[in-house]
């Protein structure tokens, strides 16, 4: 065969560094490469023997291929090949992704269609060679990790010919390889699956860090269609309330959200943690995880640091369109529906819709503008629809590159949970003690923790769930190179993201359990026993055994998260091509609560009626219906600039680095106002109906309505800048290390009532019910005591009045040694600190209701920082091609970690959730691996099959305050749920642990796969677990007698699906939890001897369908 030449040298800069070049000989197998300097171009010499190629070169006689128009290229079967080599060393480079794409007419072999793209790699010499091309104009592009990327076009096959297409890569900034926050400049040049993977995977590789990645391909694996739904296959990575990620034991507040590398803000109420229920799958690229905090990361990137890439520019326009429907199995024959939902809940967008909070305070304004409609409508669910479209492409402007992005997404879900709910609390024992033998033994009474026991409990109900969600996305970008070699560009990103949820849940059925009858002490059931007949005859309470329990919650969020990024990115030839990138983003986001009702009904078994009375005669103050409006608005403003540059020992072949330097700014506001009401009557109402008794009441003349306002303003002001320096002292040793100052400013301040009875202040002072010399405010760090003449409510008045601030300067330092010990191993060490920040809520001092567990919440403006050290360490080892074995250990302090605690209200007998710093240090330590491959090394018939799996186990854990420890201790009358004294003395904890789980934090993570992908067929079919432990979800306190609750240990069961059924059309399906595995609460097994469940729900299976096309 005769060969043709098409050299891609046009932009080499051999012309300034021909002196250094003379010199170097490229030593690589069969090799060699001469340079010849003149002053009108430069010429390499390559090697001719390509394998199973032996080229004659064409030479300067040959007709060049560029000269031949297309479609006088006769018809046949060619070949195309060449050498890849280094602009800056003119050696050889080995791995280098070469693709060779067709032209729009696709080549024809004896009428049969080829592949429109062919995929090959260069080898030690950094040959490469495609035969059996159609003859034809062609593309090719050349990718590598670490270089430019390299395109040449109008290579010309002619039939029984070999074309030589040679291709030499400019050295791109290390920053592009390293730094997440450089992967926007990938968008442009971009776009298919395998591509973003085997960049993804060389970043992996090569970045000073412990970094992960989901792409695009991993969302259709795993059949997500929002974030939060696939997150969770990351190693170490687990997802809380459907929304939020936990990385290595450590929660939203000690991990960041980037966006584009831009911060954006959490509409979320009470986390400061990135929704990700918010990001549709189909607008999302890629999201990185680094879980080793570098100096160019936010300083609360503690746990890890979470960068979302928004799609990609398409290098060809592209359009695609997707449909489907889901439907869960438990909502098709139980679905709770809000009686105030509309056609607009559908679009996201029905919070107008809800009643309104009322014009004024008066008891007759509130009755008056009461909604009516606070009972739920039992049915079954519609069916859930998802729908994607959009579209992109690159084109030429100016003899520049333009890109442009459109995306849109829609998606519906409804859900239901079936099971039942029961609250467990210790008893407030007295305790006896036996003189002999000597000297003497303390025996607990029956139900005390001191006997392992939880003695008192809430009524045990039927518990049913419904969950509505809708989610409407829309991305929009364009990207613009500023000159015609693309080393100047900007972007322009906007993503705007609205969700509406529907919450509904019903508690029925409400009966005492046997065992708990006749004390308070015991029963911690719905009202007060004795207070009158409507409670008395609760079954189990030993009066009538007549009367049972009901309360439905019904409530809508919808949340809007609006977002302008503008960024560029600029190589500076004139200072000897130093690197600028920069951006800029604009942001707001509002969660909505429009209207959320409680409604309490008692059961007349012996009647078949509905009735509610004064709650004079139910206790605790316990109103009949409560309502709620809750309106949090934020705004962020961030920006940020980095300079890198690259320097290279010009006498070593290896000694090289780069130098860092960058700023940061964020700013962000967020205000909260809330108004509740309690509608409550002076006599008693039945009916034959829920909906009977409402009306009855809020028509009665006894009826009176009570106003509670509440109102919280926070601020956040962040100014950072770092530097950072990356030095390879050898071919395979890398150090990077530099260090993060700044400042950081938190403001907060409020007012809110518990209550017609109960303020915060007022709160705050009481005594515990188990310790009466240790106050509420004691155990959030305020002061308490009286002094100058002020009383213990004025002292913690004044505190309020004076809001919470922290105003900060941090300098935290990070240093990381990267070590490729063979070709296939490679060893990473690591060192950080960080600054875990309060979140807004945990701040805000107002009182609000959870949805779920009808927690009452306050924030404690009164709240520090915690200061986080990290000490990671890693091994990667790569047996085979398609293969990867990971192993990474980490260890973490974390200083006056942010904790939950329950505080307790005796005006009303009502438990209340806070924060508070642990003066302890927590301990974090684990390990975490992964494996992965395909099983072609085994034999060939099972290319298609692949496996993977990562596995983490963390040990977190803290030691309990002396505050809280003391809060399960009565040193004044022996009584207490787990301790008593004697003669004065303190008796020693029997059964209360030394420490406990760091809040969300599982023990472990299991995550495993089985793929089948058969490209010919278009086939693939993936079988995925997840499995993890119990986890910290609500902590307990004596000043409640509540102990630890933990969600119990699950997994769940996976299947996906997908079909080409055309070029252009794919068919796909998924099935969620195929086992319908129970999710459970259960309590502290540490201090108790049993296992103790308070709930379990069945949330049923989900399936989905869908069709997409592509054009």
């Amino acid at each position: 065969m005769k060969l043709r030449r098409n050299y891609g040298f046009e932009n080499l800069k051999y012309r300034k560094v021909a002196a250094m070049l003379s010199g170097l000989l490229m030593l690589a197998a069969g090799c060699s490469v001469t340079v010849a300097q003149d002053e009108d171009k430069s010429s390499v010499q390559a090697d001719d023997n390509w394998g199973d190629f032996t080229l004659e070169d064409a030479g300067p006689e040959k007709r060049p291929a560029s000269t031949v128009p297309a479609e006088e290229i006769p018809e046949g079967i060619g070949s195309i090949g060449g050498q890849v080599f280094d602009t800056e060393t003119a050696g050889v480079v080995e791995g280098v992704t070469v693709t060779l794409t067709w032209p729009e007419q696709e080549g024809i072999e004896q009428g049969t269609e080829v592949a429109r793209q062919q995929t090959v790699a260069t080898d030690e010499r950094g040959v490469y060679g495609i035969k059996d091309v159609p003859s034809g104009v062609y593309s090719l592009s050349f990718f590598k990790s670490g270089y430019k990327i390299k395109e040449v076009i109008d290579v010309k096959v002619y039939p029984d010919e070999v074309t030589r297409a040679d291709a030499a890569l400019e050295v791109k900034p290390v920053g592009f390889s390293d730094d997440i926050f450089d992967f926007g400049e990938f968008a442009v040049e971009f776009q298919s699956l395998d591509s973003t993977r085997d960049m993804l995977e060389d970043l992996k590789r090569q970045s000073p860090g412990t970094i992960d990645f989901l792409t695009s391909e991993d969302f259709a694996k795993f059949g997500g269609s929002d974030l939060a739904s696939v997150i969770q296959r990351m190693p170490g990575v687990t997802v809380v309330e459907g929304q939020f990620a936990v990385v290595r034991g450590l929660g939203d507040r000690y991990n960041s959200t980037l966006l584009n590398g831009l911060p954006v803000p959490s509409p979320d109420p009470v986390r400061q943690g990135m929704q990700l229920d918010l990001f549709p799958t189909s607008m999302i690229e890629s999201v990185v995880t680094q879980k080793q905090f570098l100096p160019n990361l936010p300083s609360n990137s503690s746990g890890a640091a979470f960068d979302l890439q928004t799609k990609a520019y398409a290098e060809e326009t592209t359009v695609f369109f997707k449909g489907g429907f889901r439907f869960n199995t438990n909502a098709t024959g139980t679905y709770l529906k809000s009686p105030s939902a509309t056609f607009n809940d559908n679009l996201a967008d029905g919070a107008n819709s809800r009643p309104q909070a009322p014009a004024s305070s008066t008891s007759t304004v509130i009755v008056n503008s009461a909604s009516k409609q606070v009972v739920p409508i039992e049915t079954t669910a519609p069916i859930g629809l998802t729908f994607s479209a959009g579209a992109s492409g690159t084109f030429e402007v100016n003899n520049r590159k333009m890109g442009l992005i459109f995306s849109s997404a829609y998606n519906s879900d409804y859900g239901t949970a079936e099971g039942y709910q029961q609250k467990r609390y210790a008893s407030n024992s007295s305790f006896i003690r036996i003189p002999f033998p000597p000297p003497g033994r303390l025996v607990g009474a029956p139900g005390s923790l001191y006997n392992y026991e939880l003695g008192a409990s809430d009524l045990r109900y039927d518990l049913t769930e419904s969950d509505a969600e809708v989610l409407i996305g829309i991305l929009a970008g364009v990207g613009y190179e500023l000159d015609p070699e693309g080393d100047n560009r900007v972007d322009f990103t906007f993503l705007m993201s609205q969700s509406g949820n529907d919450f509904v849940q019903s508690l029925k059925n409400g009966y005492l359990p046997a065992g708990f009858a006749g004390s308070s002490n015991t029963d911690r059931g719905f009202g007060t026993p004795g207070a009158g007949t409507g409670v008395d005859n609760i079954i189990g309470r030993g009066g009538a055994d007549t009367n049972t329990v009901f309360t439905d919650v019904i409530s809508y969020e919808q949340r809007e998260l609006y977002t302008y990024q503008l960024g560029g990115r600029h190589v500076l030839d004139e200072l000897d091509d130093l690197k600028l990138n920069w951006g800029g983003t604009v942001s707001s986001t509002t969660s909505n609560t429009p209207h959320e009702t409680v409604a309490n009904y008692l059961y007349d078994n012996s009647t078949d009626q509905y009735f509610y009375t004064d709650s004079n005669f139910i206790g605790d103050a316990i109103p009949f219906i409560q309502e709620t409006w809750r309106d949090i608005s934020e705004d962020q403003y961030g920006a940020r600039m980095d300079l890198e540059y690259d320097w290279k020992d010009k006498s070593s072949d290896w000694l090289s680095g780069k130098f860092s330097v960058g700023g940061f700014w964020a700013q962000a506001s967020r205000s909260v106002d809330q108004v509740d009401t309690d509608i409550d009557l002076k006599t008693t109402v039945s009916g034959n109906t829920k909906q009977d008794v409402v009306d009855k009441v809020l028509n009665a003349s006894t009826a009176n309505g009570a106003a509670r306002y509440s109102w919280a303003e926070t601020s956040r002001d962040i100014g950072a800048g770092y530097l950072m320096a990356q030095f390879n002292l050898t071919e395979n040793v890398q150090i990077t290390g530099g260090a993060r100052f700044g400042n950081l400013r938190l403001n907060s301040n409020g007012y809110s009532e518990l209550n017609a009875l109960t303020t915060l202040t007022t709160l705050l002072a009481q005594s515990l019910k188990t310790n009466p010399n240790i106050y509420n405010g004691d155990l959030l760090g305020f002061d308490t005591t009286p002094t100058g003449g002020l009383t213990r409510d004025q002292v913690i008045a004044q505190q309020l009045a004076e809001g919470g601030r922290i105003n900060q300067n941090f300098a935290l330092p990070a240093a990381t040694v990267n070590v490729d010990v063979t070709e296939q191993v490679s060893f990473m060490a690591g060192y950080s600190q960080t600054l875990a920040q309060p979140s807004f809520r945990e701040l805000s001092p107002y009182f609000s209701r959870e949805l779920g567990t009808g927690d009452i919440v306050v924030g404690n403006p009164l709240l520090q920082t915690s200061e986080v050290e990290s000490f990671d360490l890693g091994v990667e080892y790569r047996p085979w091609e398609g293969a990867i074995i990971g192993v990474g250990a980490f260890y973490k302090t974390v200083e006056n970690p942010i904790e939950q605690i329950a505080i307790y209200d005796k005006n009303t007998n009502t438990t209340v959730m806070t924060y508070f710093n642990n003066p302890n240090t927590a301990r974090l330590k684990g390990i975490e691996f992964q494996f992965g491959t395909d099983f072609a090394f085994v034999a060939d018939e099972l290319e298609y099959f692949s496996f993977g799996m990562n596995f983490a186990y963390i040990d977190a854990k803290v030691a309990f305050p002396d505050e809280v420890r003391m809060t399960y201790i009565n040193t004044i009358n022996g009584n207490s749920p787990n301790a008593g004294t004697t003669d004065g003395q303190t008796i020693t904890l029997r059964n209360m642990p030394n420490d406990r789980r760091l809040f969300d934090q599982p023990e472990y993570i299991v995550n495993a796969n089985v793929t089948y992908n058969n490209p010919d067929w278009g086939t693939a079919v993936t079988l995925s677990i997840f499995a993890q432990s119990d986890v910290l979800t609500t902590v307990g306190s004596g000043a409640d007698l509540s102990i630890d609750q933990y969600s119990a240990p699950f997994y769940t069961l996976d299947l996906t699906i997908s079909q080409n059924i055309t070029d252009n059309l794919q068919f796909q399906f998924s099935v969620s939890n195929l086992t319908d595995t129970s999710r459970s609460i259960i309590y502290s097994q540490e201090m108790t001897n049993e296992t103790i469940y308070g709930e379990s729900v069945k949330i049923g299976q989900t399936f989905k369908f869908a069709l997409e096309y592509t054009f």
